[in-house]
């Protein structure tokens, strides 16, 4: 930690869950508004992933690893969940999402407290890495337009957590 890099614990809520087991726990994360003018319709879209745990739409982000920063925390996340790239610095934080409406339980059981540091980035940003998306996470990554976005809502098919952040996004409260 003292030469700036992170103390790695692996997977720090797995960590934490040896010696806590179920109980409820707090975990800071990010979510990540990739957005772009469609090329064909010239509407606005949004990237997101359909999840394999709940099977339901959301932004690509997850929890911060230990000594990791948000930015790297949203690099590392869009970069696993659907295999863009994109530099910290072009991160332009959104807003900071936290409550009740932010708590998950997992089908595991495990019920987790987030608090959502939600970031914007232009897909023209992002570059396209060369290896797919991690499939233990993500079934799939879509665009979507904000009726599409809308549909999602009205439908119960978005991820608990990601329904206030989306429901900004529609209202275009965050592009």
């Amino acid at each position: 930690m003292e030469d700036g890099r992170p103390i790695s614990f692996g997977n720090y809520v797995h960590y934490v869950r040896r010696y806590i087991g179920k109980s409820p726990i707090q975990v800071p994360g990010t979510g990540v508004i990739v957005y772009r003018t469609s090329p064909s319709t010239g509407q606005q879209e949004v990237l997101l992933q359909l999840r394999k745990d709940f099977n339901q739409y959301g932004l690509p982000g997850d929890g911060i690893e230990i000594g990791e920063s948000y930015q790297e925390c949203a690099a590392n996340e869009l970069l696993q969940e659907t295999a863009y790239i994109v530099k910290e610095a072009d991160f332009q934080l959104v807003s900071v999402y936290a409550g009740p409406k932010h708590i998950t339980r997992y089908p595991s059981g495990d019920i987790v407290f987030h608090t959502v540091v939600v970031f914007k980035v232009d897909a023209s940003k992002c570059i396209k890495a060369s290896h797919k998306f991690d499939k233990n996470e993500t079934k799939k990554i879509e665009w979507m337009t904000i009726e599409q976005i809308k549909d999602l809502l009205e439908d119960g098919r978005v991820f608990s957590n990601n329904i206030p952040i989306l429901e900004d996004v529609v209202t275009n409260a965050t592009l």
